[in-house]
C-alpha cells in the first residue's frame, strides 16, 4: 500500500512539473502575457495539490484504524468479520435514534425507546441526580433479597426447634426449600439465555445469546435471582402464616410483596437489571414456591 502511494505520488508531481515548464515559444522574447500560463498554470498547480494532499490522507486513515490480526496468528481478520462487531452491531434499529448520554434526555425521546431501555434510562437518572437516601434503601433492600431471605429462613428453622415450635421450624424448611429451587431455576435460565446486563451494554436490552451465560456474571441478567429469592420466600411466608398471627395476616402478606417489589427496583436502580429480568425473576420465585404453599 505505501509502495503504491508512493509511485502514484511521484507521478503527480512529474506530471505537474511537466504541466507548469515553460513551451519552446516562451522563450521567443513575445510581449505580452503568456496565454498558457494565465489560463492553465493557476489550475494545474491546485489540482495536483489537492491530489497529492487526498493521496497522503490515505495511508493516514490506514493507519488509524488497523486490520486486527486473529488470536491464532493466521494473519489478517478478513474485513466482514473484524468490523462487523464492532463497527455495524451498533446500528441496530432500535439504537439508531437514541442519544448517547444517558441523563436530561427529553420525554419524547424516552417514550421513544423500547421498556427496557425506559425504565434503565429513569432509573440511571434517580441514581445520579438523587439523594443519598435513596441510595440507602436500595442498597438495604438489595441485601434483604440476598442472602437477608436466606438468613429469615434459617431463623425461623432454628428458632421453631429451640423454642419448639414445629409450625415454625416447617415455615422455615420450607421457606429455604422454595428459595433453593428459585436459586436452581433462575441459574439455569441464567446459563440459557445468555442475557448481557446493562453495566455491559448499557444501550442494548436484546443483547442475548443461548448459553453464553457460562462465560460469567456478566451474561447472567435473566432472570433476576434476587427478586426470584425474593419473592419465593414471600409468598411461602405469607401464605404460612400460623393461625395465631391472624391479627398481623393483613398485612403481613401486601408488606412482604411490597419488599420484595423494592428488592427488585433496588436492582435496576444500581444497573444489575433490565426491568424485564426482574419481572421474570418475580414470575419464577413465585412458581418456585407453589409446592412449598399450605
Amino acid at each position: 500500500m505505501d509502495d503504491r502511494i508512493r509511485t502514484i505520488t511521484t507521478i503527480v508531481r512529474r506530471s505537474a512539473g511537466a504541466i507548469h515548464r515553460r513551451p519552446p515559444f516562451a522563450h521567443t522574447g513575445s510581449a505580452g502575457p503568456a496565454p498558457w500560463r494565465r489560463h492553465h498554470a493557476p489550475g494545474s498547480r491546485a489540482g495536483a495539490i489537492l491530489l497529492l494532499l487526498l493521496l497522503r490522507a490515505i495511508p493516514a486513515t490506514a493507519q488509524a484504524a488497523p486490520i486486527p490480526e486473529s488470536g491464532g496468528g493466521a494473519g489478517p481478520v478478513p474485513f466482514a468479520t473484524a468490523y462487523s462487531a464492532e463497527r455495524f452491531d451498533a446500528w441496530r434499529p432500535h439504537e439508531v435514534a437514541l442519544p448517547a448520554d444517558r441523563t436530561g434526555v427529553d420525554a419524547d425521546t424516552i417514550r421513544t425507546r423500547p421498556f427496557d431501555l425506559r425504565v434503565a434510562t429513569r432509573a440511571r437518572s434517580a441514581r445520579e441526580n438523587g439523594s443519598g437516601a435513596l441510595a440507602i434503601v436500595a442498597r438495604v433492600f438489595d441485601a434483604a433479597a440476598f442472602p437477608g431471605t436466606l438468613l429469615v429462613a434459617g431463623a425461623l428453622y432454628g428458632i421453631g426447634h429451640s423454642e419448639d415450635e414445629p409450625a415454625l421450624a416447617d415455615l422455615g424448611l420450607r421457606t429455604g426449600r422454595a428459595i433453593l429451587t428459585a436459586g436452581v431455576g433462575t441459574l439455569a435460565a441464567k446459563v440459557a439465555f445468555g442475557r448481557a446486563r446493562p453495566l455491559a451494554t448499557p444501550d442494548d436490552p436484546y443483547d442475548l445469546d443461548f448459553g453464553r451465560g457460562l462465560r460469567g456474571d456478566r451474561y447472567q441478567s435473566f432472570p433476576s435471582a434476587h427478586t426470584a429469592l425474593a419473592f419465593a420466600s414471600a409468598a411461602v411466608l405469607a401464605a404460612g402464616l400460623p393461625p395465631e398471627t391472624s391479627g398481623t395476616g393483613d398485612w403481613v402478606p401486601p408488606a412482604l410483596y411490597l419488599s420484595a417489589s423494592t428488592a427488585g427496583a433496588a436492582r435496576i436502580y444500581y444497573d444489575e437489571h433490565w426491568a424485564t429480568d426482574v419481572l421474570g425473576g418475580a414470575l419464577l420465585g413465585t412458581l418456585a414456591a407453589l409446592p412449598f404453599l399450605r
